[in-house]
This record gives structure tokens, C-alpha cells and sequence, in this order.
């Protein structure tokens, strides 16, 4: 159950209602490698390539739906800012302006940071992969059909596609955890998809 609690945490948070990304370690893979930390709504990354790295240190402020900014002072008095865009299993970073004095010109902090393997975190986005494959291995029918049942039980307000994103995952794990389902194996997966398809 706790590992439900954790994936429930995360996505509520990813999904908006917190409006917070997830503290954690996180990896960063772009043009450099490096790590990146959360805490609260602190942000600080650093990374390299050969001849060129560099580090941000700032705060996260909700700019959207599964989306928020980094702003980081620069000793010029500018103001660095990097937009933060949820994607699934991992966060896309991309540097609006003013972040030069970062990195350099020579390389950037456009990439993406996934959660380090081994911690709560990455345990929770490899569960919630597991989900989204089988969610997205029903027929399109059946997709649009769990999308129906949970909105009828309240948890789902986004369009009836068949898609899956943020907001059929977060109302998947909400009635989950209405129906004390454990998501964190494929037989708490199994049980949950088959009441959505047949509207238990």
C-alpha cells in the first residue's frame, strides 16, 4: 500500500493539484549529462559535456497544466528561466532566455530529467509505465470506455479519446485508491482496467 500512496502523491502533483514537481534526485540527459535535485520548490541542477558545463540553481513556480518555470537570478541582474513540461515517465527542460551565463553559448539545459533509478520515484514512474502499456494495449473502444466510467465516478474531466496522459492517470489512481487497489503489481493493474472496461 505504500508504494500506491507514493504513486498517488506523485501524480496528483504531476497532474497539477499540488502544483509542485516532485522533490527527488533526478538524472539529466541533453546536450550534457548531469543530475538535477527538487526540494519544495528549490531547483538545482548541474552538467557537462567535454568543454562546456554548467548549473542552475532557482525556484519553481506552476506556469500551467503539467507545466512550471525555473527562475534563476543571474549575476547580471537577469533573470534565467527554464520551462519544466511533464511527458509521462520524465520532465522535459527547455530554456526560455537569459540562461547563457549558465551554461555558456556553447551548450544548453535543453534535455530531460527522469527520476534516478533505484529511488521510491523511479519505482513509482516504472509502475505507472507498466499502466500506461496496458491501458494502451485495449482496443480504442475500450479505452474511450474507462475513460467514460471515470468520469462518471467524478475522477476523469479531460476529453473521451482514448488517449492516455496525465489526467487518465491521475483518475485511474484516484479510483484506485477509492477501491483500495494496489497498482504497484500487474494483477492491481489487471483488477482495476477490467472494473473500468466493464463499469464496476
Amino acid at each position: 500500500m505504500k508504494l500506491l500512496t507514493t504513486i498517488t502523491l506523485g501524480v496528483a502533483i504531476i497532474g497539477g493539484a499540488a502544483h509542485a514537481v516532485p522533490s527527488g534526485e533526478y538524472e539529466f540527459r541533453g546536450e550534457g549529462l548531469g543530475t538535477a535535485t527538487v526540494t519544495g520548490s528549490d531547483f538545482s541542477m548541474g552538467f557537462g559535456i567535454s568543454g562546456c558545463s554548467g548549473s542552475i540553481d532557482g525556484t519553481i513556480k506552476p506556469a500551467g497544466t503539467n507545466t512550471w518555470k525555473v527562475f534563476a537570478p543571474t549575476s547580471s541582474g537577469e533573470t534565467c528561466e527554464v520551462t519544466i513540461t511533464h511527458q509521462g515517465d520524465h520532465y522535459s527542460l527547455a530554456p526560455s532566455y537569459g540562461c547563457t551565463s549558465f551554461s555558456g553559448a556553447s551548450c544548453g539545459m535543453s534535455g530531460r530529467i527522469t527520476p534516478i533509478a533505484g529511488t521510491p520515484m523511479a519505482e513509482a514512474a516504472s509502475d505507472m509505465s507498466v499502466l500506461a502499456a496496458s491501458f494502451r494495449s485495449q482496443t480504442p473502444d475500450f479505452r474511450k470506455r474507462m475513460q467514460q466510467n471515470l468520469a462518471a465516478k467524478g475522477h476523469y474531466r479531460g476529453p473521451i479519446d482514448g488517449a492516455y496522459g496525465p489526467g487518465t492517470e491521475g483518475a485511474i489512481l484516484a479510483a484506485a485508491e477509492t477501491e483500495n487497489i494496489d497498482l504497484g503489481n500487474n494483477d492491481g493493474i489487471a483488477l482495476m482496467l477490467g472494473k473500468l472496461i466493464s463499469g464496476q
